[in-house]
């Protein structure tokens, strides 16, 4: 209830300050800039359970941020700008997490429109179809179930229609995000549904040849997102080091460019942490983003590889955009949590 509450007062907040306050706000919290992370790209949401970012709204968000003097520009270029304190010009980095089909197919069309640079974060496991991409099977399985029961959640999910299928796959996916070990849980599951994960990686993910297409584009870039995409946080040292460097690796020979940046899968603070930054400094990465929500400040900048994003999903509108961009989202969500409510901070 708190959750619910709490995302419901802060939605509420961001569209009244939208209207009236937030160019005041967003002179004095904007920071340097912004880096945005998107995952799917849909032209139908409601097909993937109401996952992802839709076509219209990402075209709606680059004209919104263009007109609003937001300029898009590489992470290369961002770093120069954020640690340049004679650059005031606000920026904006658009980067897309794991490597999606739908990247190349619908979202580099509405890219090439707004002469828009962006950068890709590619898991190795993802192009060879071994990704445990259990977020893909549990919303098959949503898809055909009716009812689902896991082991140690404690309670049974209703999906028998649109809106209980995307309630049920957002409260498994919030459960599994508070201990990645849990996924576990969905293997028996799977194959008693007959749900293929590697046939999902198929369906959803850049083969080589695709993935190499896309790296030849002059908007593209693409960098680093492990092996394997762990939580690195559950790792050992030297197996964190493996999946940055091996990622890497595999990146730079198959591309044939180098590979510089590097995004931590899950990217929350019980994913990636000071030892993860550390690692990531020593493979010899440029800098590392997290999905920890903010603009780029001037201490961000001189942490580069624990760099904020604002995340953009189904659930964005262009005033909580416009929260996220200018600072005032980090903001109210820590006002939030100080009196008691939970949005999603």
């Amino acid at each position: 209830m708190a959750g619910k509450l709490g995302r419901t007062v802060f939605s509420g907040l961001a569209t009244s300050l939208h209207r009236t306050a937030m160019p005041l706000l967003r002179s004095a919290f904007a920071g340097r800039g912004a880096i945005l992370a998107f995952h799917e790209i849909n032209t139908d949401p409601s097909a993937e359970l109401l996952t992802g970012c839709s076509t219209a709204f990402l075209d709606a968000a680059l004209v919104w941020l263009r007109r609003n003097r937001w300029e898009f520009v590489t992470l290369d270029e961002g770093l120069r700008r954020a640690n340049d304190p004679g650059r005031r010009d606000r920026f904006v980095v658009i980067t897309f997490d794991d490597g999606y089909r739908d990247t190349h197919t619908l979202a580099l069309p509405i890219l090439e429109r707004h002469g828009a640079p962006f950068t890709v974060y590619v898991p190795t496991a993802a192009v060879t179809r071994t990704l445990d991409a259990w977020w893909l099977g549990l919303r098959e399985l949503i898809r055909r179930r009716d009812t689902i029961s896991i082991e140690g959640m404690g309670k049974t999910l209703e999906c028998r229609d649109l809106a209980s299928k995307a309630k049920a796959l957002a409260r498994g996916v919030a459960w599994f995000h508070q201990d990645l070990r849990r996924t576990s849980h969905l293997q028996p599951l799977f194959r008693q549904a007959g749900i293929s994960l590697q046939a999902l990686d198929a369906r959803y993910f850049l083969d080589e040849t695709e993935l190499r297409r896309l790296a030849s584009h002059p908007l593209a870039s693409i960098q680093a997102h492990t092996s394997n995409h762990p939580a690195l946080t559950h790792l050992d040292e030297i197996s964190v080091w493996q999946e940055m460097s091996e990622n890497r690796a595999w990146l730079e020979n198959l591309l044939q460019s180098p590979v510089d940046h590097f995004a931590y899968p899950y990217g929350h603070r019980r994913a990636a942490g000071q030892r993860e930054a550390a690692i990531a400094a020593a493979v010899g990465f440029k800098s590392a983003v997290t999905t920890r929500s903010g603009p780029v400040t001037d201490s961000d900048a001189a942490t580069p590889h624990l760099l904020p994003r604002i995340w953009v999903g189904t659930d964005t509108s262009i005033a909580r955009l416009d929260a996220g961009v200018s600072g005032v989202e980090k903001i109210m969500k820590r006002a939030a949590v100080g009196i008691g409510l939970d949005a999603n901070a």
